[in-house]
């Protein structure tokens, strides 16, 4: 069904998806604030970012909850609390991008679109810009 080259490229687009996620996380200031469970939105409460991000946050810390880095814990009215459990590795993503090219050099445009959107979160969390502003500047639409 799936070649090699496919399987793998694929597999290395998860890693390098959690990589990003690790690498917003801390740049955000957000791992620091899960020394006790907290929401998202509690979170973007006490970070002060914007209500908006609560959703784009919460896919963020999923992502470390399947590393087994970040505890998830659902309370009976469905709220979703987080807790770091142990520090993330260190985000790989410059390598993870050379391991990429070598499995086929038509990932870069996946690459290339995957860290343009993680480059939108820092102003999307302050409010500075909004996510459609942020794709459709000249930069984002050759992407």
């Amino acid at each position: 069904m799936f070649s090699e080259t496919l399987y793998q490229s694929i597999e290395l687009m998860e890693r390098y998806s959690i990589d990003l996620a690790i690498d917003l996380l801390e740049r955000l200031d957000v791992l620091e604030q899960l020394d006790q469970p907290r929401s998202a939105r509690e979170l973007c409460q006490a970070l002060a970012f914007q209500t908006r991000f609560n959703s784009t946050l919460s896919w963020l810390l999923q992502r470390l909850v399947e590393t087994g880095c970040i505890e998830l814990e659902t309370t009976n009215d469905g709220q979703r609390f987080y807790r770091l459990l142990s520090q993330p590795w260190p985000p790989q993503c410059p390598e993870l991008r050379q391991i990429a090219l070598r499995i086929d050099p038509a990932n870069a445009s996946t690459l290339d679109l995957l860290d343009y959107a993680a480059s939108l979160y820092p102003p999307l969390a302050a409010g500075k810009q909004n996510g459609e502003q942020g794709l459709f500047l000249p930069q984002g639409i050759t992407l």
